[in-house]
């Protein structure tokens, strides 16, 4: 892999707590009111303070969104393909992808370490494939995740006789976005053989959910999908056990009887044109043989094109959306995320009925999340806070602590702020 690439797919090794908070907002307030976090009084107020923050954070990443998509539209070819083959496609292309890193964080994605994927290029994969991915083909490649939970699967063993419960641990969604670099670096007739996906200069973004995490190399574009050992040895080694029966003395001198016979019947050489009934049972082994050398041939080439159907079926179960519809997602994300911050900041500083330091406030949150919904959430007090000062739904109550305003005055602020916006104030 070349420095550009392996600084963008990221250099963190240390593992990150889990930061997204993948919730819906109408859910979440019923829950927090039934479960009595918040006052059932304030129930009617905090269900529309959760739509009109909704509306806030939409508006905030409108600007983002127009952006986005006028770059994508220069990158995007009428074939709908994106490359970056030019200078000004070139730089579209480096501003899209630091603005993704910018939406990708506000949505709680964190980095793919390069060490994780190299460990899963290690791998057997889970389901059956060798997979292949030169690193150097990319100037721009990165990886991003989002929740990390696990599940059970059955595992076949030795041609079905044996089974085995396996734990795989699964990412939640996964966005990945790869740069090629340019035909100069594919100059040679055969370096985009076998490459699913590859082109010069080209670009690719992608979403996908449910992806298992030591098969993440699988999903990027320019894979080569190969066999395994094992299953090259299932193919291969009855057919050289059969090829070497061509070595038979016997069948080497019906070789030799065949090829005077023919020059006979030719003219090229005079003599008895016959084989005999020997030869002609031998040359019926030949024949033989040979057809065995094609089916063998014919099953590696069949074996090959079910390896592409699996990875082609793999991909298609797991990828959400690709191109400009990646960033949709992500933009819906981001705004879903800080929304559900703001208001679970907001709701248990109202419900504490005083005031709270933030280290308080972090600690309360992740409780419940962790005992009401089942979340190991790091949640991010400091940000939470800060969106909360800003927005003008939180109060000094003390050195170190908030107090969450009234919710009809918290109302009232949004709505200010709201009509600023379109009143040019």
């Amino acid at each position: 892999m070349g420095s550009d690439a392996e600084r963008s797919a990221g250099a963190a090794a240390e593992p990150v707590r889990d930061r997204a908070l993948t919730l819906e907002l109408a859910p979440l307030v019923e829950q927090l009111v039934e479960e009595g976090a918040v006052a059932p009084a304030d129930a009617p107020a905090l269900r529309r303070l959760a739509h009109a923050l909704r509306a806030h954070f939409h508006h905030d990443f409108l600007a983002v969104k127009s952006r986005l998509r006028q770059a994508w539209e220069q990158l995007e070819g009428r074939d709908g393909k994106a490359c970056a083959t030019t200078g000004d496609q070139r730089e579209l292309a480096k501003d899209v992808l630091a603005t993704l890193r910018k939406l990708l964080a506000r949505a709680n994605f964190t980095d793919v370490p390069i060490e994780e994927l190299h460990e899963a290029m290690r791998r057997h994969s889970s389901f059956g494939l060798k997979i292949e991915l030169d690193l150097g083909d990319f100037v721009d490649l990165a990886a991003w995740r989002r929740r990390e939970s696990t599940r059970r699967e059955e595992r076949r063993l030795w041609f079905g006789l044996r089974r085995r419960t396996a734990v795989v641990p699964i990412y939640d969604r996964v966005c990945i976005f790869a740069r090629f670099k340019g035909s100069e670096r594919f100059a040679e007739k055969k370096s985009l053989e076998g490459k699913l996906g590859a082109r010069p200069g080209g670009v690719s973004l992608r979403l996908y959910r449910d992806v298992p995490k030591h098969d993440v190399e699988a999903l990027f574009p320019g894979v080569k999908v190969g066999m395994r050992t094992f299953d090259r040895a299932l193919l291969g080694v009855p057919a050289a056990a059969g090829a070497l029966q061509i070595l038979n003395l016997k069948l080497l001198g019906s070789l030799y009887a065949l090829l005077l016979a023919v020059l006979v019947l030719l003219g090229l050489r005079t003599g008895d044109a016959t084989l005999g009934a020997r030869g002609l049972g031998e040359l019926a082994g030949v024949a033989v043989l040979v057809t065995f050398l094609f089916r063998q041939w014919a099953r590696f080439l069949g074996r090959k094109n079910l390896l592409h159907r699996q990875l082609a079926e793999h991909l298609q179960t797991c990828t959400l959306d690709s191109g400009f519809g990646v960033l949709l997602h992500l933009l819906d994300d981001a705004e879903a995320e800080e929304a559900v911050e703001v208001l679970l900041a907001y709701a248990f500083l109202r419900g504490s009925g005083g005031a709270l330091a933030p280290a308080a406030l972090d600690a309360r949150v992740e409780e419940w999340l962790r005992q009401r919904l089942g979340l190991a959430v790091d949640f991010e007090e400091d940000d939470a806070v800060a969106k909360l000062r800003r927005l003008g739904l939180a109060e000094q109550g003390g050195a170190d602590a908030l107090r969450a305003v009234e919710p009809e005055a918290a109302l009232r602020e949004l709505e200010r702020r709201w009509v600023e916006r379109f009143s040019g104030r």
